[in-house]
C-alpha cells in the first residue's frame, strides 16, 4: 500500500543520462513522483461494493388497476348496425286533423282503480288538501262505483282550485289506469322554456294563467293533464293553435350510410332480424357503390306498420284508444296488426309463450318493457340501433309514433317513480 508522504518510493531506480549530474536526476524524479501521485489520488475512486439493485415500488392495488396496460389497446368492433346519421326534428298535429267545429269537449272524469268511495276520500285526506275543499269535491262530483273501482266527475271549479302539491298526489294516483288518459301520460314542457311556450301557445292572456294554474312542477319539468277544462273556455282558434303547440313532440330522423367499405352482408344480417336478408341486398349494394357512399333512411327497413305510422299522428277515424304503446309494439311485425294486444293479459301470455329476456346488447327488434317498483308495466317501445327506440308516449291523438333516443324516452316516464327496464327478444 502507497504512504501519502512518499510517493517517490514505489518508483524504480534509473540511472542518470550522460552528461546530467545524478543529483540534478534525483530533483527531477522526485517532482514527477510527486506530480503523478497528485493526479491519481484525484482521479482514482475505489469501486462501490456490489449490493442487488431494490425492487421498483409497487403501485397500491388500486392504482394498480387503474394503470394502463403495455399492451396496445385493440380497436372496438364496428356497430352491427352500421354508421348512422341522426337529425333532430319536431312534429306538430296535422292541419287536416285539427277540430273544424266547436264540438263540447268530453267531460272531465277521474277514475281511482281498485279503490271505493271510502278509499277515494281516504286519499284526498292525505294529498295535502284542505279538508274544506276534501268535503266539497266528495260532497259535489257525481261518483259511480263498480268492481273495477271508483269514477268521480269533480266540478271543474274545484279542481282549479287544486293546490299544486295536492294535485301532484292526487295526479300520482290517477295516473296509475290508462282509463285517465291525460293523467296517465301527461304533456311535458321544459320548465326553463315552458314560459315562452305558453307566451306563443296562442292563448289569450286570461287563459294562458288558466293554463299555468293546472300545471304542476317535477323535477325542472312542466306537466299538463287538465285538456277538459282548457278547451272547454278556449274559441275554436284558440283550440286549433293549442293543438298544433302542445302536440309537438321531439323525434330523429334516422339514415343508414352505407360506403364501398361497408360490410353489407352484416348489414343486410342485422336490419333483416326476422325477414330475408337478401331482400334487402340490392339496395345495400347500391348504395356502397356511389362515389363516398350514401344513405337510406332506416325507415325502409321496418316492416309494414311501423313504416307506414312512424312519424304520423293517430287518425281520429282509424285509431282510437286501442293504439297505444303495447299495441303499437307488440303489433311490430305484424301485418296486418292483432287488435288483441291491447288486451294488458293476452301481451303478457304472448311474452311468455313467443319471448325470452335480454338483459343487454339489445338489438333490432327486441322490445323494451319499463316496468315500476309495483311490478306494473309502464311503457313498451321498439329497439332499432344505436340506443334508438320506435315508441309511441300516450294513448291520445297528440302522441305520434317517432325515433327517440332511448335517454329521452325514459325523461318522459321518470315522472313520479323509479322503474327498470326489462328486454325481451322473440323466439325464433
Amino acid at each position: 500500500m502507497r504512504k501519502k508522504n512518499s510517493p517517490a518510493a514505489s518508483l524504480p531506480p534509473i540511472a542518470p543520462a550522460p552528461g546530467v549530474p545524478l543529483n540534478r536526476w534525483y530533483a527531477v524524479f522526485f517532482c514527477l513522483g510527486a506530480v503523478l501521485t497528485l493526479l491519481a489520488r484525484q482521479w482514482w475512486v475505489a469501486p462501490p461494493a456490489k449490493t442487488p439493485l431494490p425492487p421498483p415500488p409497487q403501485a397500491p392495488p388500486a392504482l394498480a388497476a387503474a394503470l394502463p396496460s403495455p399492451a396496445a389497446t385493440p380497436t372496438p368492433p364496428a356497430a352491427p348496425w352500421g354508421q348512422l346519421q341522426l337529425t333532430d326534428l319536431n312534429l306538430q298535429y296535422p292541419e287536416s286533423l285539427l277540430p273544424t267545429n266547436d264540438v263540447p269537449p268530453a267531460p272531465l272524469t277521474w277514475f281511482f282503480e281498485g279503490r271505493d268511495r271510502q278509499q277515494v276520500a281516504e286519499l284526498l285526506a292525505q294529498s295535502s288538501l284542505a279538508p274544506l275543499l276534501q268535503q266539497q269535491l266528495m260532497a259535489q262530483s257525481v261518483c259511480e262505483i263498480s268492481p273495477e273501482g271508483t269514477l268521480l266527475r269533480p266540478p271543474t271549479n274545484l279542481v282549479c282550485e287544486l293546490p299544486p302539491p295536492a294535485r301532484i298526489a292526487i295526479y300520482k294516483e290517477l295516473r296509475k289506469t290508462v282509463r285517465n288518459p291525460y293523467h296517465y301520460s301527461p304533456f311535458r314542457f321544459d320548465a326553463a322554456k315552458f314560459g315562452s311556450w305558453l307566451a306563443q301557445s296562442g292563448l289569450d292572456a286570461g287563459h294562458q294563467a288558466l293554463f299555468r294554474q293546472l300545471s304542476y312542477t317535477i323535477n325542472d319539468v312542466v306537466y299538463f293533464s287538465d285538456c277538459p277544462i282548457i278547451e272547454s273556455v278556449c274559441t275554436l282558434a284558440e283550440k286549433q293553435a293549442l293543438n298544433k303547440s302542445i302536440s309537438e313532440t321531439p323525434t330523429l330522423l334516422m339514415q343508414l350510410k352505407v360506403g364501398p367499405d361497408s360490410d353489407r352482408e352484416a348489414l343486410a344480417k342485422y336490419w333483416a332480424q326476422y325477414e330475408n336478408g337478401k331482400l334487402m341486398k340490392p339496395l345495400l349494394d347500391s348504395l356502397g357503390k356511389v362515389p363516398g357512399g350514401s344513405c337510406a333512411n332506416v325507415s325502409f327497413f321496418l316492416p309494414p306498420l311501423p313504416r307506414q305510422r312512424l312519424y304520423t299522428f293517430p287518425d281520429p277515424v282509424r285509431d282510437n284508444q286501442r293504439t297505444d304503446c303495447f299495441w303499437s309494439a307488440m303489433n311490430f311485425f305484424n301485418d296486418p296488426p292483432d287488435d288483441r294486444f291491447s288486451d294488458w293479459k293476452y301481451t303478457v301470455e304472448t311474452l311468455r309463450r313467443d319471448y325470452y329476456q335480454v338483459p343487454t346488447n339489445w338489438i333490432y327488434g327486441d322490445l323494451i318493457l319499463l316496468v315500476n317498483q309495483a311490478s306494473i308495466a309502464i311503457h313498451m317501445c321498439v329497439y332499432i340501433a344505436d340506443q334508438v327506440v320506435f315508441t309511441k308516449n300516450g294513448v291520445d291523438i297528440h302522441q305520434p309514433w317517432v325515433l327517440m333516443r332511448l335517454a329521452d324516452m325514459r325523461r318522459c316516464y321518470d315522472l313520479d317513480q323509479p322503474f327498470r327496464i326489462i328486454a325481451y327478444r322473440r323466439k325464433f
